[in-house]
């Protein structure tokens, strides 16, 4: 019964953030079209990449980690209006430290505006990310709102509110180009205009969950109480989560401080102890990444991330009632269907990689090297897709059981290997920004075997036969898909991309979805028979 809740709410879910992901995606073309593979959507980029740590670390990565549990157990044992002041403490709180973060970051930039000489990209990273750095304090209380919606069984909005952003940001892209680009003049200056739209979506996200609580009937204030137990919990908790989740947001703001540095917009070469040597990467580079990690979050975003989402607080109800079997079938299910949902989509990636890239960004000055590069970034990603799938429910059982420290020591061990591996394999040619994509899925699988042996040992033994079955049967399956869309992919070469990708997912449906009810994959069916309950009512 547990699994077909979670099940059922992760549909809800998964329409919904499919809907924010396709606007997303639009939301990125756009940008694309507009600005090209140039190191000015480079910089933008970088720049976005300040507010967008702060908000997977304090908003819906780290905090509503440890806050969904704690509060669950709140709801359960003492009721709404208990929850609710606990939820005030932890606004209070989060809002006073995200304003601190939020001044110390402008000062730090405004120090180093003024300590020595800045080429234009270095104004544009600093002027954007100063633009852009309040949105930190929006969207992360926007994600704690979320979390109380979600512990209230309501995760329509929640999924919903991303899309806010997105069609604000297309809006400035319109706006920027169209109506003020003229007077603005060269896009170093329009690309301003996505600064100020992020900000005005980030207020009306905020506006719009806030009503959403208000209307579901908590009623909170502002409290500064330090002396909560459970906010104390919370506490204990958050800072080894913060520090695990802030070493797999490291590694990508790592990883895009190297792309940046490495990838200049002016010279070929520079100089190490008087030898010129080349730099590995390319103009646009960050660009070229940063699409390709659009791309495979698209699938794990509407199939895995909504799953975890959903199937979070049901571990917590496991966890909190002390009911370990319970909670590891609950796991056990939950990483079944990750694997069912990653590994067909992760091949799908790897095949369709260059023309998923020209249906989605080519358009405007994004040219034809750019979709090459892109789409080789993209099948590296595509390798790890099931992993990236699975990591998020291993992960949200540790959560659960208010053990964040296991993930924080094994993703601190696994980061020194990304590190390396990235500052290894960029300077192979074969190879270059696919080593961001590469480096991550080696990681990640890392992370996934080492999480699974660890909860079994403690919590005893997940199902692992079940699980190594079920992968056995998507593997045959997605082998079966592949080779049907590779010769779809081949001999269909003289449709436009739009018909051709078109018919390859369809191929793909009508030789997956057969071969899962004919090789009877349990978790195939659990799917189908949430669907078929769904419509029934």
């Amino acid at each position: 019964m547990a699994a077909q809740s979670y099940l059922r709410s992760s549909r809800v879910i998964s329409v919904l953030t499919l809907v924010s992901r396709i606007t997303g995606l639009l939301r990125d073309s756009a940008i694309s079209a507009w600005l090209g593979y140039s190191w000015v959507q480079d910089r933008f980029v970088f720049a976005f990449t300040i507010p967008n740590l702060f908000r997977q670390l304090f908003g819906e990565g780290a905090l509503s980690a440890v806050f969904i549990p704690v509060l669950t157990d709140r709801l359960s044992r003492e009721g709404r209006d208990r929850a609710a002041k606990l939820f005030g403490n932890v606004i209070s709180l989060l809002a006073a430290l995200l304003i601190g973060l939020t001044v110390l970051v402008l000062l730090l930039l405004g120090g180093i505006w003024v300590a020595g000489e800045r080429d234009a990209a270095l104004k544009l990273t600093l002027g954007l990310t100063a633009l852009m750095a309040p949105y930190m304090i929006l969207i992360c209380l926007v994600a704690l709102f979320s979390a109380l919606l979600n512990c209230l069984d309501r995760f329509g909005l929640p999924a919903f509110v991303p899309v806010i952003m997105n069609l604000f940001l297309i809006a400035g892209v319109l706006t920027a180009r169209y109506v003020l680009g003229p007077w603005l003049g060269d896009q170093q200056s329009q690309v301003y205009v996505l600064g100020v739209a992020l900000l005005l979506a980030g207020v009306t996200q905020l506006a719009t969950v806030a009503a959403a609580v208000r209307r579901a009937g908590v009623r909170w204030s502002f409290d500064f109480s330090l002396s909560d137990p459970d906010l104390r919990t919370m506490f204990k908790m958050l800072a080894p989560l913060l520090l695990g989740l802030g070493v797999l947001k490291l590694s990508e703001l790592i990883d895009n401080t190297i792309i940046v540095g490495l990838s200049p917009k002016t010279a070929e070469a520079f100089s190490v102890w008087g030898y010129e040597v080349a730099y590995p990467l390319y103009e646009g580079a960050m660009t070229a990444v940063n699409n390709a990690r659009r791309l495979y979050q698209f699938p794990l975003g509407v199939l895995a991330i909504s799953l975890a989402t959903a199937a979070f607080p049901t571990f917590s109800r496991a966890a909190s009632a002390k009911d370990f079997d319970q909670l590891r079938g609950s796991v056990s299910h939950a990483l079944r269907i990750a694997i069912l949902e990653g590994i067909p989509s992760g091949l799908g990636l790897i095949l369709l990689a260059e023309l998923i890239v020209t249906v989605v960004f080519k358009y405007g000055n994004v040219g034809g090297q750019d979709v090459r590069e892109t789409a080789h970034v993209l099948r590296m990603y595509g390798l790890g897709l099931w992993a990236f799938c699975a990591q998020h429910i291993i992960v949200r059982a540790f959560y659960s059981v208010k053990d964040t420290k296991t993930p924080l020591k094994v993703m601190s061990a696994t980061l020194v290997l990304n590190l390396a591996m990235n500052l290894t394999l960029i300077w192979v040619h074969a190879i270059g920004a696919g080593a961001f994509g590469l480096s991550a899925s080696v990681m990640c699988s890392l992370n996934v075997v080492l999480l699974c042996a660890i909860f079994s040992r403690r919590y005893g033994r997940l199902e692992i036969g079940q699980i190594l079955r079920a992968t056995g049967k998507v593997a045959v399956a997605a082998g079966l898909m592949g080779a049907a869309v590779y010769a779809t992919y081949a001999y269909f070469d003289e449709l436009n991309r739009y018909m051709r990708l078109a018919l390859c997912m369809g191929v793909a449906a009508g030789v997956f979805l057969p071969a899962a009810v004919v090789l009877k994959i349990e978790e195939f069916h659990d799917l189908v028979a949430v669907a078929r309950k769904k419509r029934g009512r």
